[in-house]
């Protein structure tokens, strides 16, 4: 003979699938997001040459789209544009920027705001100063406008 489960306890067993179908729903969100800094480290070291002349640099005997496209590849980037000859890709907390250079190309890793701080007037336009923003032509701003994506811009003018 079974006995019916008082109400408080059924209300108990809901919250608990509640919470573990909660948890897995986050941590499948967190799990998308890319290889992580090191995991591109390691496959930039095992692809290209090291640049000895500076930490965080690789050279690539290939132009900077081939090289971009090869990365892209291998990281899967969240978000990509080129500029100036230069192709940036983001991914998590960190960029990679691949530069032409006059035999090839040269391929750089760091952080999000050290990159942004590095090349401020090139990332400046299009990702914000932080890894969780975008700027004016990043992901999430109009196309039309050109504006938005949750960065505001510096300056004067009403309605800031």
């Amino acid at each position: 003979m079974t006995r019916a489960l008082p109400s408080t306890w059924r209300w108990r067993r809901v919250q608990v699938c509640a919470l573990v179908v909660a948890v897995a729903l986050l941590a499948g969100c967190g799990s998308g997001t890319g290889p992580t800094q090191e995991a591109v480290r390691g496959y930039l070291d095992a692809t290209y040459a090291a640049d000895t002349a500076r930490s965080d640099t690789w050279l690539s005997g290939a132009a900077v789209d081939v090289t971009a496209e090869q990365i892209a590849d291998e990281v899967g980037p969240r978000d990509r544009f080129t500029e100036e000859q230069a192709t940036f890709m983001r991914n998590r907390d960190y960029i990679v920027a691949v530069f032409p250079e006059p035999t090839g190309s040269r391929v750089e890793l760091d952080r999000h705001e050290r990159m942004h701080n590095r090349y401020p007037l090139i990332i400046g336009g299009y990702w914000g100063r932080s890894s969780r923003s975008y700027g004016p032509r990043g992901e999430g701003a109009s196309s039309t406008r050109g504006g938005g994506g949750g960065f505001r811009g510096g300056g004067p003018g009403a309605g800031k």
